[in-house]
């Protein structure tokens, strides 16, 4: 009994394993870098003349998420900055796990809301209502963590929100700074403040430092956890959702590869300068690994061919 429980625990794990190394197979192939900083900084008007595609007002597909009050708050306020701050902390109701509801954003936003989801669960439902709300936003990563940038069109500038537990990052006079500029101060030894909005949690400070700490480890950290930056370059969760409906069939995991391969699911891509060198070697490395395997894939393929044939030819003799 002890030992097949052992057994299973150590197969699970297999499992979990060969599932992250697939992961990032696939986030190997489907992705890109980019050297120039200035790229992760560029306004709403240069990203879409480049390929950004952006979320557009039918992303609920009649779905009303929102109730009259929090929908005419939004709408009303005239900050962009004020406005995804209220958008992020009307979603920041905590953080019960992964919810697994692939892309039904009306399951998603009624998780979230009831305190579950995970980053990217609240990131989309950040990007979908924003888009109804008339915020420009877009998804970005650090290292393992998604959060949203929205778009101040007075200071032309993007500015980052965490919608999963409702921070933001601010400069010593207390303006909101982008991913790039959080990440230039911490790799120059001047880690930006951690301005919580938070109301999900009153005034419990202890428990906003609590959540930092879980999703971004200490401060001594932070260089590691933010040398890694991304930009999720062209999200579009309205078209996800309606692709990934249309293959179903295939599974998750299919289904993403094939959306991946016709262009509908996002590109990510990397900032590689200096402090992200080592990280994302990983990328060359998957993507030689998966050369090899495909020639010796094919190798056998043709060996096995050849020898069928042989068999055959054999067979066929009188």
């Amino acid at each position: 009994m002890i030992a097949g429980g052992v057994a299973l625990a150590a197969t699970r794990d297999l499992e979990i394993r060969l599932r992250a190394q697939l992961v990032g197979v696939r986030d190997a192939i489907f992705s890109r870098v980019e050297k120039d900083s200035a790229f992760f900084e560029q306004p709403p008007k240069w990203l879409t003349d480049h390929g950004f595609r952006w979320e557009d007002s039918g992303v609920l597909e009649g779905h009303r998420l929102l109730d009259d009050s929090v929908a005419l708050m939004l709408r009303t306020e005239s900050d962009v900055i004020r406005r995804g701050m209220l958008l992020a902390d009307h979603l920041a109701r905590g953080t019960r796990g992964c919810g697994g509801l692939g892309t039904n954003i009306a399951a998603k936003y009624d998780w979230v809301r009831g305190g579950g989801g995970c980053c990217s669960d609240h990131t989309e439902i950040f990007l979908a209502i924003a888009a109804e709300v008339g915020l420009i936003s877009r998804e970005v990563e650090n290292s393992g963590h998604a959060m949203v940038e929205v778009w101040d069109q007075r200071h032309k500038s993007w500015v980052l929100l965490d919608p999963t537990i409702a921070i933001r990052f601010d400069d010593d006079r207390g303006q909101p700074l982008s991913l790039l500029a959080t990440r230039r101060r911490i790799l120059d030894g001047t880690p930006p403040q951690v301005h919580w909005f938070g109301t999900a949690m009153g005034t419990n400070a202890h428990a906003a430092d609590s959540l930092v700490q879980f999703y971004y480890g200490p401060k001594a950290a932070w260089p590691l956890k933010f040398a890694q930056l991304a930009l999720v370059y062209g999200a579009n969760v309205r078209v996800q959702s309606l692709f990934a409906g249309r293959v179903a069939y295939l599974g998750r995991s299919g289904g993403q590869l094939v959306a991946q391969l016709l262009g509908v699911r996002p590109l990510t891509v990397y900032l590689l300068d200096s402090s992200s060198r080592s990280i994302l070697a990983w990328r060359d490395n998957v993507r030689v690994l998966g050369v090899v395997a495909s020639t010796l894939l094919m190798l056998s393929v043709v060996l096995v061919k050849r020898r069928w044939n042989g068999r055959s030819a054999r067979g066929a003799r009188p």
